[in-house]
């Protein structure tokens, strides 16, 4: 008669752990170092703690995804609700100039990261819009780019 052979399985130890995240029980292997119970409680702490000077690349200073420059200001009235404030839009706000609701802080000379007060200004929505369309000579829009007709 043949032997029967066992197969070699490790019973690995459970350990019983707290969430770092929401505080709840959970087993955990012995082994294994994760502080929270879920993927999801995990990105909620990584999402709260890895902002502005926590964040292990920080700099003071990020540039935006248009090429604007947002500074970590959390307490801000400006502030988004992620604790950053665009500095174009800063700049203004310590100048003393007031920003209405609605309106557009205007680089003059186009360049997005020079944020002198002097090189800024406020414009509502439609001025901005249409200073770009005469600028560029295009109307841009959701339908598509559009040459501009002058009139003679």
């Amino acid at each position: 008669m043949l032997s029967q052979s066992t197969t070699s399985r490790r019973i690995r130890k459970r350990i019983l752990a707290i969430c770092g995240w929401c505080g709840i029980s959970y087993t955990r292997r012995a082994d294994n170092h994760q502080r929270f119970c879920s993927q999801l409680c995990g990105t909620r702490h990584r999402a709260s703690h890895m902002r502005g000077p926590n964040h292990p690349t920080y700099k003071g200073r990020v540039t935006h995804v248009g090429g604007y420059i947002r500074v970590w200001e959390p307490g801000h009235p400006l502030a988004m609700r992620d604790g950053y404030v665009l500095e174009h839009r800063l700049a203004l706000h310590e100048a003393g100039v007031e920003i209405p609701a609605g309106c557009h802080v205007h680089h003059k000379n186009g360049n997005k990261a020079d944020n002198r007060p002097e090189n800024l200004e406020v414009l509502g929505a439609g001025a901005h819009h249409r200073h770009h369309i005469e600028v560029a000579g295009l109307a841009v829009n959701q339908f598509g780019t559009w040459p501009l007709h002058r009139q003679k």
